[in-house]
């Protein structure tokens, strides 16, 4: 692995531990090899980004000054994980993306159009800045010229607009969702998130709680902001470790293309209700009922 600054950092990183590990596998419900990049490089740029985020404090970003961040990683054919390279000025910012990268589980073994099993490197050129009000925000470089203008001028001349997601003109599209019109899209976005929801809340947490028997609700509401983000997520459910599991997960939901308003870029509200049933005095939550909104 090469980097531009000293590489002793590897060795205190070795040291932490992680929870429960973060889990692309859905990337690999994807058929074609195209698709399945484009959503492991969106879901890696999102745990990128909610690490930064999570180690905002230590990371010293000055409001308006650029931190860049040129990055590879690679998913071997075993499907493990592993930076290739990495060049950053920002040592801290090198110590969140390796933590990040740490924190993935290995993938089953990808077969490719072909049948053959690939390998695949994941290439970012990131420029990461800090809004007056001390949120993150990221541009990839990588992407065409005139969308990062658009971006950048939709967001300092323009509010924000939220739309809900049942009358939004232009879908976001989750990773793999982009065939079909619009109510396709919705209809695989929804049905991609109460997938992923499905796949990546922590079940075995229900063994720990101490819930009556009989039906529950949790609920969700969130943001899928201009940029394609998840932000602003709230969470309602029988007990606080189960809220905070559910934002856990949502908020590890990948990067998505951001839905159009007017032939703009907005915020997109999404809520989630879930209904599950404990039963026979043993808490094994079985999901009943999932609404889309």
């Amino acid at each position: 692995m090469k980097v531009s600054f000293v590489l002793t950092f590897l060795f205190f990183i070795s040291y932490y531990s992680f929870g429960q590990q973060f889990d692309l596998n859905i990337c690999n419900g994807i058929q074609d090899t195209q698709g399945r990049t484009a959503c492991l490089k969106n879901s890696l740029d999102n745990l990128i980004l909610k690490e930064l985020e999570r180690n905002f404090e230590i990371l010293q970003l000055e409001p308006g000054v650029p931190e860049k961040l040129d990055l590879e990683i690679m998913v071997s054919t075993a499907g493990n994980f592993s930076i290739a390279s990495i060049t950053t000025q920002n040592f801290a910012i090198a110590r969140a993306v390796n933590l990040a990268i740490s924190s993935i589980k290995p993938l089953p073994r990808f077969e490719d159009e072909e049948g053959n099993i690939i390998k695949s490197l994941i290439v970012f050129s990131n420029t990461y800045t800090v809004t007056p009000d001390n949120k993150i925000q990221v541009k990839d470089l990588l992407k065409n010229r005139a969308d990062i203008m658009s971006e950048t001028l939709g967001s300092q001349t323009e509010e924000d607009e939220d739309v809900p997601f049942a009358v939004i003109e232009t879908v976001p599209v989750f990773p793999g969702c982009d065939g079909g019109d619009n109510k396709a899209k919705k209809k695989c976005m929804s049905d991609a998130i109460d997938q992923y929801v499905k796949e990546n809340f922590n079940h075995s947490l229900l063994n720990t709680l101490e819930l009556a028997e009989g039906r529950h609700r949790m609920y969700a509401q969130f943001k899928i902001n201009n940029f394609g983000y998840i932000v602003d997520v709230i969470a309602r459910a029988p007990h606080p470790y189960l809220e905070e599991e559910m934002k856990r997960v949502i908020l590890s939901l990948p990067k998505m293309k951001a839905g159009i308003q007017k032939g703009k870029e907005v915020n997109v509200m999404y809520s989630l209700p879930i209904v599950f049933q404990i039963e026979d005095d043993s808490p094994k939550e079985k999901i009943k009922k999932r609404k889309k909104s």
